[in-house]
């Protein structure tokens, strides 16, 4: 199922969704979902383009590269699936440090994954989702704790005087019922605080489909959505508030408009339909906007330029060395995004046979991942 590639599928979950008052909605975004660019020349929101070649060392790959971090003078990415993977890289490309779910797994003898990472300062943590695990590695990434979770998480993010983790992974059958809510509070030191948004839906209905990128922010504060919503939570404290509204114009896709699962991944995976299904990498920043939207049965990204009022819906970019997919990640330096051999797959062939230079026979051939920026 196509729509896989964007939304992870898991048995669980339950839509939550902020109140359409009237001050949520004085507080909204007009989205012209309908109108899909195939390709986007971005010169009316962008000055120029950059991009970085990861070279990774040894014999392993990156590839299905799903969080990109960017700091003043590295770059820090995690990939998914086979390949499960969080590499460290300075501004130049070099690796600095790589962990794979295969060396975790060694460390810990028991078969792990990476869910997630979030480097604070000079240290990193490492989430272990369904081991309920977190190791902490000093600068010169050496370990220096684990910690053990009470409860199966998938994301995490710092918090203003703490942690929040996001959970969507079906719970551990030993797992106290106090911890089944979709978002979890906990002190620095991770001993639980309080849960926000308990699960509601039975085990055996909770069809649901596991957000990719949950947090975002706005300005300094952190952001959270939910699938098959069309509202950004702001999170601060402990606290949800102050929901913006995604006024979609074709409407979004409602759970609890399909009780036949089939149908559902039925229409996911249509591409000729243009109803959203979760939105994912949400930023604001210096007066833009954008994030990722799942529709047509691929990922749609979102441009909105607070200053000039322009916005804009597009599947791939153009870009001086030929058409891009999709980005991930708004910052204060522009938008950036990934170019491995799993993203290429999903230009369509006429875009890669055109290209302006051999870029993607060497992300193929060269065992190559690039970090590709549109500056403001």
């Amino acid at each position: 199922m196509k729509s896989r590639s964007i939304f992870h599928f898991f048995l669980l979950f339950l839509l939550v969704s902020c109140g359409s008052n009237e001050s949520t909605r004085e507080n909204s975004l007009y989205i012209p979902n309908k109108e899909v660019k195939k390709t986007l020349k971005p010169t009316n929101f962008f000055n120029r383009f950059s991009a970085v070649a990861l070279k990774s060392e040894g014999n392993h790959f990156l590839i299905k590269v799903e969080k990109l971090a960017v700091f003043k003078d590295s770059y820090c990415v995690l990939s998914r699936g086979t390949a499960n993977r969080l590499s460290e890289f300075s501004d130049t490309g070099k690796e600095l440090f790589s962990i794979s779910s295969e060396d975790v797994s060694d460390l810990l003898k028991v078969k792990s994954e990476i869910h997630d990472f979030e480097i604070v300062g000079d240290k990193l943590f490492l989430l272990l989702g369904r081991n309920q695990k977190i190791i902490i590695f000093d600068k010169r990434r050496k370990v220096v704790q684990e910690i053990k979770l009470p409860f199966v998480v998938s994301r995490l993010k710092k918090d203003t005087n703490g942690w929040v983790f996001y959970k969507t992974l079906n719970p551990n059958d030993l797992e106290d019922k106090k911890y089944f809510y979709h978002l979890i509070w906990t002190d620095n030191n991770f001993n639980f605080v309080e849960g926000k948004l308990p699960f509601k839906v039975e085990i055996g209905e909770r069809i649901y489909f596991d957000m990719v990128a949950p947090f975002g922010t706005s300005g300094n504060l952190l952001t959270y959505t939910s699938c098959f919503n069309d509202t950004i939570s702001f999170v601060n404290n402990k606290k949800i508030s102050d929901c913006k509204l995604l006024r979609f114009q074709t409407g979004a896709i409602r759970l609890s408009e399909f009780k036949d699962r089939h149908k559902l991944n039925q229409l996911l995976s249509d591409r000729n339909s243009f109803l959203p299904f979760g939105v994912s990498y949400f930023s604001e920043i210096n007066s833009r906007t954008f994030f990722q939207i799942g529709q047509n049965a691929t990922s749609v990204g979102f441009i909105h330029n607070q200053e000039t009022g322009q916005s804009t819906c597009f599947e791939y970019l153009e870009s001086d060395i030929g058409y891009l997919p999709c980005p991930i990640l708004l910052t204060s330096q522009g938008l950036f995004g990934i170019i491995d051999e799993d993203g290429l797959s999903k230009l369509p062939q006429n875009l890669t046979l055109n290209n302006k230079s051999n870029i993607y026979e060497k992300v193929i051939n060269s065992n190559l991942i690039y970090v590709y920026c549109f500056h403001f």
